[in-house]
């Protein structure tokens, strides 16, 4: 199967980032600072740098390896990504698209974490090797660069069984990172590598197709763009968007992008929250879908001031001292299920356990659409009416509001059952978003980040109000959901009774007259409404 490849950004480019193959060992000394403001090492750590990982092919890629000076053989930490090893992090650039690195304070982390990965002086302190790996392609590792999938996953566990094996390690190794970092972990997992003893991700999608490129029907190769704009190769790199014609649908080469969580028996926790537009479905889709010893816990906030909060990386490292140290330090009597109900204008509930998401003690309940008045109804309208809007005026939509008069929590997913009709034209897109409205009617917006400003909870609302843009992050606006008409049918296989997935194997345009009945996924959420919210 051809595959598009782009050229991957030369060293020249960007040569602050690269460092020229130099595989050496060299202690960090306890107390030394890499950048100024930056977190002091705890500890004297010593590096193995440009560790040579050979792969089952011949081809050889490049890790560093952090270790506290002891003569004990050590659990690893493990982080896999495309993005560059060596203390990488994008928060070290001070990168104006992240303002104030959006809230995770500098002196918090020692900078010699990579992107989206733990840091070694927390871990090293706490008796761990911490490996950072330039997958295949990416700086000096030799081939070229795989995005995400199987193929990338099987170099991974090749990795795992390599560094699991070395003197230093007691065998069992952890994988733990947000993102790409938690979407190969998934992919890995199913691999079932002989040392993987335990994995986290944070926040990771599990289906490169139905969560990014296509997500409801609606192609949309921005994001995947954007991230091979950050990878530096001798190589080629793999371009799903540039693969998007000569395989529209969902077929063989992006299911090979589909994890087979089904297959993986390494305990897990697993963390997501709801205004994730990247990670909230797959993240919960895929702990869902899990077979093995499981825990789950769905945050309030964004996903990098969660991963590096100290009390969520202690809630970690109790998870990996377990069943990477095999302590015995009651870690299988934590809830397996925690979760956060989202109450924008008042105080979120955080941390509370469930048996399930959606709990089992939810019930099922129908809205229906009354477009004589534009309310949502218990009771089924007794006459259809219809309900337009202009499809070049972006202002211009179609809404429905109920008010509660008691306390209400919407937990799960949440799926619109509609008819539509386009006239002059043969398919039509569809966005679906469960808002909040305050007793005054007013949209209220939930706030993810404090961007590290003191008075946040104030502050900011009043800058968003005022369109400021370098705040509009710290806001999710609530569920929402999308589906092109044409895609509509539903995959069998993938679906379940509360969580529709679309098939995304051929189109059914509509013809003049045509009314067609169409469901719209919504991705999960639970909020709750106070009494007069609507």
């Amino acid at each position: 199967m051809s595959v598009s490849t782009i050229t991957g950004k030369s060293f020249a480019e960007k040569s602050a980032r690269y460092k020229p193959l130099n595989p050496r060992q060299f202690v960090l000394k306890a107390g030394s600072v890499k950048e100024s403001g930056a977190l002091p090492l705890p500890c004297d750590i010593v590096v193995d740098y440009d560790i040579a990982i050979p792969l089952r092919d011949g081809t050889t890629i490049y890790a560093d390896v952090y270790r506290p000076i002891t003569d004990k053989q050590l659990p690893l930490v493990l982080s896999w990504a495309i993005f560059g090893k060596g203390g990488s992090g994008f928060f070290y650039l001070d990168n104006p698209v992240f303002p104030r690195r959006f809230g995770v304070p500098k002196k918090a982390l020692s900078g010699y974490e990579a992107w989206e990965a733990p840091d070694p002086a927390y871990w090293c302190n706490e008796g761990y090797a911490v490996a950072q790996v330039d997958a295949r392609g990416v700086f000096n590792s030799e081939g070229d660069v795989h995005y995400q999938g199987k193929s990338e996953a099987q170099d991974a566990a090749d990795a795992i069984d390599f560094l699991g094996s070395q003197s230093w390690c007691n065998g069992r190794v952890g994988m733990t990172g947000n993102s790409w970092l938690a979407i190969q972990q998934w992919h890995t997992a199913a691999l079932r590598p002989k040392h993987l003893a335990a994995i986290a991700p944070w926040e990771g999608l599990n289906d490169l197709f139905r969560d990014v490129i296509n997500r409801g029907g609606i192609t949309d190769t921005a994001f995947a763009v954007a991230v091979l704009d950050e990878v530096y190769s001798r190589g080629k790199v793999e371009n799903p968007a540039g693969i998007l014609s000569n395989h529209p649908h969902d077929d063989t080469y992006w299911r090979g992008k589909r994890a087979e969580v089904e297959l993986i028996e390494t305990p897990a926790y697993v963390v997501a929250s709801y205004a994730n537009i990247l990670h909230s479905d797959g993240t919960i889709d895929s702990w869902r879908r899990l077979k093995a010893d499981k825990w789950l816990r769905i945050h309030n906030t964004h996903e990098w001031p969660d991963y590096y909060n100290p009390e969520a990386v202690e809630d970690l490292r109790k998870f990996f001292d377990h069943f990477l140290k095999e302590v015995d330090n009651g870690w299988e009597s934590t809830p397996r299920v925690r979760i956060a109900v989202l109450d924008p204008g008042n105080e979120d509930d955080v941390n509370r356990v469930e048996d399930n998401f959606p709990p089992s003690r939810v019930n099922e309940e129908s809205l229906f659409l009354d477009a004589s008045d534009g309310h949502l109804t218990l009771v089924a309208p007794a006459h259809h009416r219809v309900a337009s809007y202009r499809v070049h005026d972006q202002k211009d939509i179609v809404s429905f509001t109920k008010t509660f008069d008691r306390t209400a929590e919407i937990i799960g997913y949440p799926r619109a059952q509609l008819f539509v009709e386009t006239v002059g034209n043969d398919d039509m897109d569809i966005f679906v978003t469960m808002k909040k409205l305050n007793k005054r009617g007013k949209v209220v917006k939930h706030q993810v980040l404090t961007l590290g400003i003191p008075g946040a909870k104030k502050i900011l609302p009043f800058l968003h109000a005022l369109g400021v843009k370098a705040v509009a992050d710290a806001f999710y606006p609530g569920a929402e959901g999308m589906l092109r008409v044409s895609r509509r049918k539903l995959d069998a296989e993938l679906s379940t009774p509360d969580r529709p997935v679309l098939a995304l194997l051929d189109e059914q345009k509509m013809s003049p007259g045509d009314v067609v009945e169409v469901i719209v996924p919504i991705w999960p959420i639970a909020m709750r409404w106070q009494p007069g919210e609507s």
